[in-house]
């Protein structure tokens, strides 16, 4: 019998002679075959069509430092003052708004008193002065007379008896109009009668010299109607005199009447005008007072961890515009030096997209965080150490930014190190694996 070799083909002439059984397998053989061939082929070119299409990110590396984007916080004092209490160490971690210090507020805060208390006298002495100035009543809201309770009690006092006195000076006044005005109304009455009387007494004595000159009346009644009629009149004169000189005592009374309540106003206006200069020095003078009250407390401005202290002692004396610590701030957005070799420096450019991975985190459990391209040296830095130059790219970032939440629960802190990966560009996976070919074509042959 023929032996045939196992991988011989075999073609349909062949496979007439073969049995039934043999032909088949024959042609099985032959159809997988092919079937695995064009498998083959259609990965091969499927492979190549992806790797042709499929981009991957082209990365710069770096390694870097966390910084803060913000200088470091110097905390001071401007009048400095005696440490009552200490409520940070050294490490702590703080948040803005948060008392560090407190000093001795004793003097400064029995000055802001005095000059509160004065403050509140003499505002309720101005409710006073505007109720005389304007001749009104006095007047305070509830809220008001609650906040200058004794203050207000005792101006509206002042008030009620300064309008008692005007009165009664008034009403003295008006008294004296009146009884002038009495005597007015009777001079003008006995004007009249006398004018009358001195008209039939002129009648009779015309008559009387008439009947003399005929011997009828005697002499002593004619000097007798004389008499009387020179007695009429100088009584009548000497009351139409009296007339105008009550007129004017009655005007004169008016006038005072008048006078007394514009002197009662303006010496009101005149205390309301000192009385307003003195609240305006007063709440002028109050203004710094009340800051260097608020600056015995002393606050972290930012939220950041605790440096250093330079005042560790309960007691101790700060002196004026000393530094009592420093603040590393960590709540804004915080920056990355990350040094780039000057080989890799051509396609970098700010704005271009980072991914920061932090030294102290594992990259696997807590991810990275993405930032951005802030900011590139203008020229290459030498390190003194190794004696190798770099360009200094800052990368900002922000923990809002984090890849996983992991790490946007953790705390970053300026002096940790990162790897830095600057996304320049994107690059098929052919491009990629084709590079070193094409590098080693065009190296080839040109070496010596």
């Amino acid at each position: 019998m023929m032996k045939h070799s196992k991988h011989h083909v075999y073609d349909d002439s062949d496979l007439e002679y073969m049995s039934s059984l043999s032909t088949a397998a024959n042609r099985n053989t032959a159809k997988s075959s092919r079937i695995f061939l064009w498998s083959v082929l259609t990965m091969v070119f499927g492979t190549l069509i992806w790797m042709s299409i499929a981009e991957v990110d082209e990365i710069t590396k770096g390694d870097g430092k966390v910084i803060p984007s913000s200088h470091l916080q110097v905390i001071q004092n401007l009048e400095g003052g005696i440490v009552e209490e200490i409520r940070v160490n050294e490490g702590d971690h703080v948040k803005k708004g948060d008392l560090l210090i407190r000093l001795s507020d004793v003097k400064p805060k029995s000055e802001f008193e005095g000059n509160r208390i004065q403050y509140e006298g003499l505002k309720a002495k101005q409710y006073r002065l505007l109720a005389e100035a304007s001749m009104g009543e006095f007047s305070v809201d509830k809220a008001e007379r609650q906040k200058l309770d004794g203050f207000i009690q005792q101006e509206e006092e002042a008030f009620h008896t300064n309008r008692s006195l005007l009165i009664s000076k008034l009403n003295i006044l008006n008294e004296q109009i009146n009884q002038r005005i009495t005597e007015l109304s009777d001079a003008k009455s006995k004007v009249k009668l006398l004018t009358q009387a001195y008209e039939v007494i002129a009648k009779e004595e015309s008559l009387s010299q008439s009947m003399l000159q005929k011997g009828v009346e005697s002499k002593s009644d004619n000097w007798k109607l004389q008499r009387e009629r020179s007695t009429i009149e100088q009584q009548l004169e000497e009351a139409k005199n009296s007339v105008p000189r009550l007129e004017h005592a009655i005007a004169e009374l008016k006038e005072k009447m008048i006078q007394e309540k514009i002197d009662y106003q303006n010496k009101a206006k005149q205390e309301l005008s000192q009385n307003d200069a003195e609240l305006g020095r007063i709440h002028a003078s109050s203004v710094p007072l009340s800051d260097q009250v608020d600056r015995s407390k002393i606050i972290s401005p930012v939220t950041g961890i605790m440096k250093q202290m330079f005042i560790n002692t309960v007691g101790g004396v700060v002196r004026p515009g000393m530094d009592i610590a420093e603040i590393v701030p960590t709540e804004d957005s915080l920056l990355i030096e990350t040094k780039i070799k000057p080989a890799d420096i051509a396609f970098l450019h700010p704005g271009q997209k980072a991914i920061v991975k932090f030294s102290a985190y594992d990259f696997s459990i807590y991810g990275g965080m993405v930032g951005e391209v802030y900011q590139i040296s203008s020229d290459t830095i030498v390190d003194q150490q190794k004696q190798e130059s770099y360009y200094l790219v800052k990368v900002k970032i922000n923990q809002k930014s984090a890849i996983n939440s992991k790490l946007s629960q953790v705390t970053i802190m300026p002096g940790m190190t990162a790897n830095v990966d600057i996304v320049t560009g994107k690059k098929t996976i052919l491009q990629y694996l084709m590079k070193p070919i094409i590098k080693a074509r065009q190296n080839a042959l040109t070496e010596k």
